[in-house]
């Protein structure tokens, strides 16, 4: 059975998408073709699709995300479909089908889902787990068909039908080098004309691609008869996978006009792989069978990992493609872009297969094309049409001793008519022996081309011909079908031929296509048409490389149908070698190294075989795989010394080992490559670079310098010389050779001023070389005190003004406050740490940073308590809390200095917070006696009585010294007193007023407020003592001018001696003590009138009534409406009754 070649629908490029949980997946399922499509559109686009089989009748998808859901859209799978079902399990999904027998083809996520192609297989019976093929069942084989060559079918080599799609800028189409790290290589010279170019890459870690050669200009060729065109079968369309770009999808139309078709010849088998045409060869002996030298078992030819290679599908697009002595392109050392599809294509093959690199389809067009059907053939053109046909000739008795053209395996030429006089014979033609392919796919748009134009100049109208031209054309046959029509005549298969390889010869492969094109439709030998094919395969390659990702399936094809022509021939390997590459140009590495071992093993003394390793080894360089890669440049060495492409390999493992750090080995390689090819390096300049980095790895100095020389002196002023030299003065350094380091450094910067290496060459040129990395404050202070003729201030500065963009510009500014702080200028360091603590704070070189911050913190913190300036230790505070938590706990001396910098800021709560941890201590401090006075002047400034009692309670344990001691006493009984707490109070004033130690204004208070208590007690004797002792001592404040004096506790004590003797009968006294009190009542005091009434009242108890009347009478006088005015009036009234009643009863 044959295979159509799926459409792929090239995939636009992925967004990066966050990674989560997708919560439902919908799918569709639909038939188009013989083919079943699956389409899983989940609500979060996947970022990563895996396909595999996992089971005979089951295929198993993990999607990231994973849905957790999934919903049916539109009709289910029929009872007779391949595809049975779909299910969730665990996350992942469950393809179930009806038949093991079946292919698949995964492509990959896109936007909007993943499309999974199926389509019945035969090898899909084969598959077993564990990545074994079970034995294929011999199988009779068949007739060939009526259109078959008389020829037996002939086993085939075919690759997978279906190579994934790519776009345009492929792994191996990178024409113009990106910026990389890594020295780049020339492409090495191909003495040999049989080898294919080999590949180099840069110096560093950065991806390897290919490089290639522009593809030749297309040239139009003549036009010829347009024949009708063949269609492609129309399939489903297929996303690819992994695809970060998707450029346009080539349509026929798109294509290069040199690509042409190329049909499966008839008398190849279709049937699938090697295996089977064997069975069915051995199956049936008495079948035809192809000749001994065409025969090849399954363990000589097989595909990578054991799989049949798929057949080459009769009408897909033809792909013919170069040997693959020209297949590889150069490497340079620009990273090539990866493939950017690499859908799967999976025939039920074992699980070997890799799973996210597998050789996939390619794009074909983009709009499918119908097919022809049974009924209507695809047209053959006349010349070589099936049955017999007619040549028309002029009887002409002077016909050319050559004889008939025909005859003699000329081909005759049609003139442009016949004359109409000449006499016409017909001439019978054989039919030829083998059937024509049709034209198909590209093939017809080429030949549209070549249809017949009018001569130029003619506007359409038949040209006059001469009268020679006329006799000639009366000497030429004219050719017609079975009707009589005029037809073209036959090809001339010669001149093709010789066509064909002068083109090969020249490398005009562009002109090499229409001959092939040509040839197709003819009968030709086994060895023409064998090299027909391999022709066409290599001037489709060379056409298109090498951006032939996008002409993938058309290479592969070419391929195939060459290598399925005889699997016996000795040029195999070319068709090998081609595969190889068009797998390494999608990504595909897995089943490219399968071809390249295949070729290893069958043919091991091909030339293709060293060529196809050292592109597969770039390949890897390209992946980053440099293990694998030191294995495949190994290959080439230990098996192949003698290629051309050895210095190649070489050159190559030197990278790959370099980037793997073993330089130890690089080494050796090194040597041995100076000692075999000195000169390659002007073939490869940056392979200096590696090379002398390797030598100064291993310690290596003197030959890493000259090394370094040699690379420096071969293009001085070239851009890479600026790392150059920053090297050769390394190495300098390490020789101990200062001075000439400098000059190194001094010329790198005069020359390469705006270099990345200039600013890292200053700051080697400060520091005198000694360091580079991030070393200590303490190491730098040793730099500095090192003899220097340069000061690194300078150069600091230098970099942080001209290269504020450089990688140096942050050490600039970090080793500017080392170089302030050595100079002990220590506020300046501080400042500029602090703001490099600020902008750098995720690096590590911020810890050198709070170094310079905390040393010179503390000297100036040092400085400032010693001269017990505390406002600027509060400054320093404030300006640098990148430093508090070094000092936290706070000291006791930081604490008191803080503290009392706020006080003197007036900053009176935070002053006191900060102090208020002395009071939980024991008190046995000069702080902590100090914070108590200060808490207790504080409280009694704010009459906070209460907090006087709880600082009491705090402090009551303390040795306070007696004096100290006595003030807590009194600032208590001061307390309780206002707070009413007379119980707490009262023995606390006892005993303060008996002390004489203490001040004389507390003793008075103490005393004022015994005689309060007395009096409240009517204890007559003791209020007349304290009243009396409370008087004396705020007189004496009084007269001393004390600022405790208090005439208002004076004026008390008199009113209240004043009282107690009056009530104690001593009228006489406390009349003396009313005329005191008058000093404090003037007469136009409100008081005045109460105090004349009281007096009044004494003199009348001491009987000297007299007084007493004229004390009321003048208070009556004065205020006769007050209170004290009418009781005086009443009582004058009083007495003046009393006095008449005693007159008039005469007692």
């Amino acid at each position: 059975m044959k295979y159509a070649v799926p459409s792929l629908l090239l995939c636009l490029p992925l967004a990066a998408l966050p990674l989560g949980e997708a919560d439902a997946a919908a799918w569709r399922w639909s038939q188009t073709s013989g083919r079943e499509q699956i389409t899983i559109v989940p609500d979060v686009p996947p970022t990563r699709a895996d396909t595999r089989r996992t089971g005979e009748q089951t295929l198993t998808l993990t999607l990231t995300p994973p849905p957790q859901h999934l919903e049916l859209q539109g009709a289910g799978p029929g009872a007779q479909a391949l595809f049975s079902g779909l299910s969730l399990d665990n996350g992942e999904l469950r393809l179930s089908t009806s038949s093991a027998a079946f292919g698949f083809i995964a492509a990959p996520p896109t936007a909007e889902g993943v499309v999974i192609v199926l389509y019945p297989d035969p090898l899909g019976l084969r598959w077993r787990p564990g990545g074994e093929l079970a034995p294929m069942p011999p199988v009779a084989a068949s007739s060939p068909s009526a259109g078959d060559a008389p020829s037996s079918s002939v086993p085939q080599i075919s690759g997978p039908s279906s190579p994934p799609s790519a776009t345009a800028a492929s792994s191996a189409s990178s024409s113009a080098p990106a910026p990389s790290e890594a020295p780049s290589s020339a492409a090495p010279s191909n003495p040999s004309g049989t080898e294919r170019p080999s590949s180099t890459v840069p110096d560093t870690a950065s991806p390897v691609a290919a490089t290639a050669t522009e593809a030749p200009e297309t040239i139009s060729p003549p036009s010829v008869s347009e024949p009708q065109t063949a269609a492609l079968p129309s399939v489903p369309p297929v996303t690819a996978q992994e695809a970060p770009s998707a450029p346009h999808t080539p349509s026929t139309s798109d294509l290069p006009e040199h690509v042409v078709s190329s049909p499966e010849p008839s008398n190849a088998v279709s049937a699938g792989s090697p295996e089977k045409a064997i069975a069915q060869r051995d199956a049936d002996p008495e079948a035809p069978v192809a000749e001994p030298a065409q025969e090849a078992s399954v363990s000589e030819l097989e595909a990578p990992h054991s799989q049949a290679l798929s057949p080459a599908p009769e009408n897909a697009s033809p792909a013919s493609l170069s040997p693959a002595s020209s297949v590889p392109a150069a490497v340079s050392s620009a990273p090539a872009a990866i493939p950017t599809v690499r859908g799967r294509l999976n025939r039920g093959g074992p699980e070997t297969w890799p799973e996210d690199q597998a050789l996939s389809s390619v794009p074909t067009p983009s709009t499918p094309i119908e097919p022809f059907s049974e009924a209507s053939p695809p047209p053959v053109p006349p010349s070589v049409s099936s049955g017999s046909q007619q040549i028309l000739s002029t009887s002409v008795s002077d016909s050319p001793a050559t004889g008939d053209p025909v005859a003699e395996g000329k081909t005759p030429t049609v003139p442009p008519s016949a004359s109409p006089e000449a006499e016409i014979s017909v001439v019978e033609t054989s039919a030829p022996t083998e059937q024509v392919p049709s034209q198909t796919g590209k093939l017809a748009t080429q030949l549209s081309e070549y249809q017949e134009e009018a001569p130029a100049g003619t506007n359409g109208e038949t040209e006059r011909k001469t009268p020679e031209q006329e006799q000639a054309a009366e000497t030429l046959p004219i050719y017609v079908d079975e009707e009589g029509n005029p037809v073209p005549p036959p090809p001339d298969v010669p001149a093709l031929q010789a066509a064909m390889r002068d083109a090969m010869k020249d490398g005009r492969y562009q002109d090499v296509l229409p001959s092939v094109q040509t040839l197709r439709q003819v009968e030709l030998s086994r060895e023409d048409r064998e090299e027909m094919l391999y022709n066409a395969m290599t001037a489709l390659y060379e056409t298109t490389r090498p951006n032939f990702t996008a002409y993938t399936q058309d290479l592969i094809n070419a391929a195939n149908e060459a290598m399925n022509f005889n699997l016996e021939s000795p040029r195999v390997p070319d068709a090998l070698a081609v595969l190889a590459t068009v797998n390494l140009a999608l990504g595909n590495v897995e089943d490219a190294r399968g071809y390249v071992q295949l070729m290893r093993r069958k043919y091991p003394a091909n030339v293709q075989v060293p060529a196809s390793l050292l592109e597969l080894g770039a390949k890897q360089m390209e992946r980053q795989e440099y293990a694998e890669a030191t294995l495949t440049f190994q290959t080439i060495l230990q098996d192949y010394p003698d290629s051309p492409l050895a210095k190649d390999a070489a050159r190559l493992e030197t990278y790959a080992l370099y980037r793997q750090g073993h330089t130890d080995r690089a080494l050796t390689l090194v040597d041995f490559v100076e000692r075999r090819w000195p000169r390659l390096y002007l073939e490869d300049p940056d392979y200096l670079a590696v090379s002398a980095d390797i030598r100064f790895r291993q310690g290596h100095l003197e030959d890493a310098l000259r090394t370094y020389w040699t690379q420096y002196n071969l293009d001085p002023a070239a851009p890479e010389s600026a790392s150059t030299l920053y090297h050769i003065a390394e190495v300098y350094y390490l020789l101990h050779n200062p001075d000439a380091a400098a000059k190194v450094l001094d010329e790198l910067v005069r020359a390469f001023p705006l270099s990345a290496e200039a600013p890292a060459a200053l700051l080697r040129l400060g520091e005198n070389g000694i360091h580079k990395g991030n070393p200590t404050v303490d190491e730098l202070f040793a730099v500095y005190e090192a003899p220097n003729p340069r000061l690194p201030g300078l150069y600091y500065q230098r970099i942080i003004k001209e290269y504020p963009q450089s990688p140096e510009f942050m050490t600039a500014q970090l080793r500017t406050t080392v170089w302030q702080l050595w100079n002990k200028e220590y506020y300046p360091a501080m400042t500029a740490a602090r703001s490099f603590l600020i902008d750098y704070a995720d690096k590590p070189e911020s810890l050198r940073a709070r170094t310079v911050l905390l040393r010179g913190f503390a000297h100036e913190l040092a400085l400032s308590l010693e001269e017990e300036n505390y406002e600027r230790v509060l400054r320093l505070w404030d300006d640098f809390p990148q430093v508090h938590d070094e000092y936290l706990p706070l000291e006791p001396d930081m604490r008191m200095a803080l503290a009392r910098a706020h006080l003197n800021r007036g900053n009176e709560q935070e002053g006191l917070e900060l102090l208020s941890a002395f009071l939980d201590g024991p008190g046995d401090t000069d702080a902590a006696l100090y914070t108590y006075n200060l808490f207790l002047a504080t409280y009694l400034r704010q009459q906070n009585w209460d907090a006087i009692l709880t600082l009491g309670e705090k402090v009551a344990a303390w040795p306070l010294p007696e004096e100290a001691r006595n003030q807590l006493d009194y600032a208590l009984a001061l307390s309780a007193e206002n707070l009413g707490l007379q119980g707490r109070a009262l023995p606390l004033w006892r005993k303060l007023a008996d002390r004489t130690d203490i001040p004389l204004y507390q003793r008075a208070y103490a005393t004022y407020f015994l005689a309060r208590d007395a009096e409240n007690r009517q204890d007559l004797r003791d209020a007349y003592q304290y009243n009396l002792d409370t008087l004396g001592m705020f007189t004496q404040l009084q007269d001393e001018q004390s600022p405790y004096a208090d005439q208002e506790r004076i004026r008390e004590s008199i009113a209240a001696l004043m009282d107690v003797t009056e009530i104690a009968g001593r009228y006489a006294e406390a009349l003396e003590w009313a005329n005191r009190y008058a000093l404090f009542v003037p007469e136009n005091s409100p008081d005045y009138a109460g105090l004349q009434f009281r007096e009044a009242g004494l003199h009348r108890k001491m009987g000297d009534m007299a007084r007493w009347r004229a004390l009321l009478q003048g208070i009556v006088d004065r205020e006769p409406d007050s209170v004290f005015g009418k009781m005086a009036a009443s009582e004058l009234r009083t007495q003046d009754v009393a006095r008449d009643l005693t007159r008039f009863t005469g007692n």
